[in-house]
């Protein structure tokens, strides 16, 4: 009994033996296992810190990088700064230099004018003390051949500048003493033949309407004026030539606004005859309405009357024909332009716009004028004015259908 029992405890211990021994053998292998798994994490470790360390040192040189940009651009920046001032200082020297080119140019020309005048006087003294030929026989004669040349110059082209010139110096000395002329013989309607006075007439109407193309000393703004005051009271006349030339000599010396209107307002009247018309046209009198519209300051009757003018020579050929040019539309879009336009005015312009431009001339012009662009600005300023906003759109429409034509015709011929 003693033996089994030994025997059994015996084959028990083996058993734990065994067991403890199986346990320490898989310890073992956990232990190695581990082990490895330490050495695998150590590695990691140092792989991490090594790529921490290279990613700081990459991050120090991109800051160095910025820095380095954000110095260029600020130093970019100064240079910038400090060449826009060399500039704004090189432009103000210049405009400083061109202001006093244009001051001493002013000077230079003052002058030559005064320097001219002074020669024309001297050389009309010494005529006069010559006393060769009557002054009434040399002043006629004078007077007619320069209005003729002028008439022939103006069926043909616009007058040059050296004839221009030689115009605007003869009418100097000349006018003076036609005024002077005219004042001591009491030279009236009544007291002067239709052939000399036509003849004067058509000379003091070249000088006028030449010398309102420039800006005159104040002894030839005064002439201007006696002179007009004396022409005026050739107004009515029966002779509608005499009529016609002294209203528009008028036009060109009078100031008051009473009597301008009052001129105005009789040739919309006389214009409504064919001959008038054809005088009118002869004798440059648009030139007169684009001078009185081209005035900002004219007050708004004045405007209105002339634009009456145009609107009732509008239908005729002969208007269509002289006012299909550049200073004409310039001198209406500019009006058109203007803030302080009357209403009135407005819509009188509207109108005229857009019954010319059906001509295909009249469209080209304007587009050539800015005129589009200027219209349609007009537009937007007026909206509430339906009359005008029907004008302008039409005149608008107008256009565009030249456009369309123009272009439908350079694809026909290509």
């Amino acid at each position: 009994m003693a033996e089994i029992f030994e025997s059994e405890l015996h084959s028990q211990i083996l058993s734990i033996q065994e067991k403890l021994k199986s346990q320490s053998e898989r310890l073992l292998i956990r232990e190695r296992e581990l082990k490895e798994r330490n050495d695998l994490l150590i590695k990691q470790f140092s792989a991490i810190q090594e790529m921490e360390e290279l990613l700081g040192k990459r991050q120090k040189k991109l800051q160095e990088k910025e820095e380095n940009l954000e110095a260029r651009e600020r130093m970019i920046s100064a240079k910038r700064e400090q060449m826009e001032h060399v500039q704004a200082d090189l432009e103000e020297k210049c405009d400083s230099l061109v202001t006093r080119n244009d001051d001493l140019m002013s000077q230079v020309l003052s002058l030559q004018s005064q320097i001219a005048k002074m020669k024309a006087k001297k050389k009309m003294d010494e005529h006069l003390k010559e006393d060769q030929l009557p002054l009434k026989t040399l002043t006629n004669s004078l007077m007619h051949w320069l209005t003729r040349l002028q008439l022939q110059a103006n069926s043909l082209s616009p007058l040059d500048k050296t004839m221009k010139e030689t115009t605007l110096a003869m009418s100097l000395d000349i006018l003076p003493s036609l005024v002077n002329h005219m004042t001591l013989n009491h030279v009236t309607p009544s007291g002067v033949d239709t052939p000399e006075l036509l003849t004067l007439l058509e000379f003091v109407h070249l000088s006028t309407s030449t010398l309102a193309e420039e800006e005159h000393h104040t002894t030839v703004i005064t002439s201007l004026r006696r002179l007009g005051e004396k022409i005026e009271k050739f107004v009515p006349n029966e002779n509608v030539q005499v009529d016609v030339l002294c209203s528009l000599i008028s036009l060109h010396t009078i100031t008051q606004v009473y009597k301008l209107a009052n001129i105005l307002e009789r040739l919309t009247a006389v214009l409504k005859s064919s001959k008038v018309q054809q005088l009118f046209m002869l004798y440059r009198g648009m030139d007169a309405m684009f001078s009185l519209l081209k005035n900002e300051k004219q007050p708004v009757v004045l405007t209105s009357k002339v634009l009456d003018i145009l609107i009732d020579l509008m239908p005729e050929p002969v208007f269509v024909e002289r006012c299909t040019s550049r200073n004409y539309y310039s001198t209406v879009l500019s009006c058109l332009r203007r803030p302080s336009l009357h209403v009135t005015n407005l819509e009188k312009i509207s109108i005229l716009l857009q019954r010319t431009s059906k001509y295909r001339s009249v469209c080209h012009l304007l587009q050539s004028l800015n005129g589009v662009q200027t219209i349609k600005s007009s537009l937007i300023q007026n909206s509430s004015n339906h009359f005008v906003q029907l004008n302008l759109k039409s005149t608008l429409n107008n256009i565009d259908n030249h456009i369309i034509n123009t272009t439908a015709r350079t694809c026909r011929s290509e």
